[in-house]
């Protein structure tokens, strides 16, 4: 009788195994994935060169890509300080002449705007 019993439950078990169709999804595609840390940041991002401002700096066309800030020299008619582009891609430089603290203020406000920007990516989505 037990080894009916046993033969009856190895059997009503491969059949339900045989009826899940679907495989399981891995548990990570559900869970967000967590913001990268401002180190992070840095190490994958590059500064370069940017195109030749060719009129005013609201009009200049970043190159879309995620993983670079772009260095632009403003002319010498435009009225604007220094800035940093509101999506953390370009910064504009006035002159050539900058000191090292205002150098690494528009750098360190550039990661300020690109960190914000990964933490407010990787909130979920309701």
């Amino acid at each position: 009788m037990f080894r009916l019993f046993a033969l009856f439950l190895s059997m009503v078990s491969m059949v339900s195994l045989a009826a899940d169709r679907e495989p399981a999804k891995p548990a990570d595609a559900a869970v967000a994935k967590p913001p990268r840390n401002r180190i992070m940041i840095m190490l994958e991002t590059e500064i370069v060169p940017g195109k030749k401002l060719k009129g005013p700096a609201s009009e200049y066309q970043h190159d879309a890509d995620p993983n670079t800030i772009e260095l632009v020299i403003l002319g010498r008619d435009d009225p604007g300080p220094s800035r940093v582009s509101e999506d953390g891609e370009v910064i504009f430089q006035k002159g050539t002449r900058l000191s090292g603290d205002e150098v690494n203020a528009l750098v360190e406000k550039a990661f300020d705007i690109r960190e914000q920007r990964e933490k407010e990516s990787a909130k979920p989505t309701l």
